[in-house]
């Protein structure tokens, strides 16, 4: 009986690891190069489809959250891509106190200026750049710093920051939120005016503090939470963005089966030949013809 010959495919153990690590990879290493580009572009499409909608905000870990299991238990079949969520959820669980600032920061801010004591009104727009770094105080620690910029796109201006409220360091928003008390002078067509406000904005983040950064959602360390705060900013593409990674995920469970099994085969040419002869056995004789 003949049989149907199979493809001599590569190590299948190799292939499944590869196949975990990105969607596709094993197929690729075992030379089925058609099924290694439809895997990757389906599953990895899936993934960050749902990353996108979500704002990349929706692929993270928080240690202990039992709400988080299915979600996880289903992201993590994307291998590499879902590997950054555990290492900043690392990151974080080594932060004491997530509420203060323990290092110094620097970067471009773009807030509100809303004044408190000058010879006119100042309340507006205000964007440039921001130093600070950590100070003791006698309610806690704070952080001072100064800050140059530009007031309502056209008045440079210049002053010391005092202040105390800011976002985590490592959180899943291109921005760290903070509010600082600001002191200095800003230029009216020459005129140097001093002031004393408040300003309130955000700093913009790194990547590598924001890509899949855990949610916070512990109302004790500050309220809203960063949960409250994506489900408030996003709605339904939470929840729908959740829905895709989980779906890539799983997508890439049956992609590991098959660059583990290799592709299905059939018994050959022979069972279609004796499926046929019972067919026709099957039907029941015709009579003979009669002569004419």
């Amino acid at each position: 009986m003949a049989e149907t010959p199979q493809i001599q495919l590569r190590d299948p153990r190799v292939a499944a690891i590869l196949a975990f690590l990105v969607p596709g990879l094993g197929h690729f290493y075992q030379r089925r190069t058609f099924k290694g580009v439809l895997y990757s572009v389906c599953i990895l499409g899936t993934f960050f489809t749902g990353m996108y909608l979500s704002d990349w905000t929706v692929v993270y870990i928080n240690w202990g959250k039992k709400d988080r299991i299915i979600p996880q238990a289903c992201q993590v079949w994307n291998g590499l891509a879902f590997l950054p969520a555990v290492i900043q959820a690392r990151r974080v669980d080594k932060i004491a106190d997530p509420r203060i600032l323990n290092e110094p920061a620097a970067g471009y801010f773009s807030g509100k200026l809303s004044d408190v004591t000058s010879s006119v009104e100042l309340d507006g727009h205000i964007a440039g750049e921001l130093q600070i770094e950590p100070v003791g105080t006698g309610f806690g620690r704070g952080y001072s710093g100064k800050f140059k910029g530009m007031f309502a796109g056209k008045h440079p201006i210049q002053g010391t920051v005092d202040g105390g409220s800011i976002d985590p360091k490592i959180a899943p928003f291109r921005e760290r939120r903070l509010t600082f008390d600001l002191k200095g002078t800003v230029d009216f067509d020459g005129q140097d005016l001093e002031f004393n406000g408040l300003a309130s904005g955000g700093l913009q983040r790194s990547i590598a503090d924001w890509y899949a950064a855990p949610l916070h959602d512990d109302s004790r360390i500050y309220s809203p939470t960063d949960l409250e705060t994506a489900n408030n900013e996003l709605g339904r593409y939470f929840e729908l963005g959740t829905l895709y990674t989980m779906i890539a995920g799983l997508l890439n469970v049956l992609a590991i089966y098959d660059a583990y099994e290799g592709p299905a085969y059939g018994d050959g040419e022979d069972d279609d030949e004796e499926s046929d002869k019972d067919v026709k056995s099957d039907k029941e004789p015709e009579p003979p013809a009669q002569a004419k």
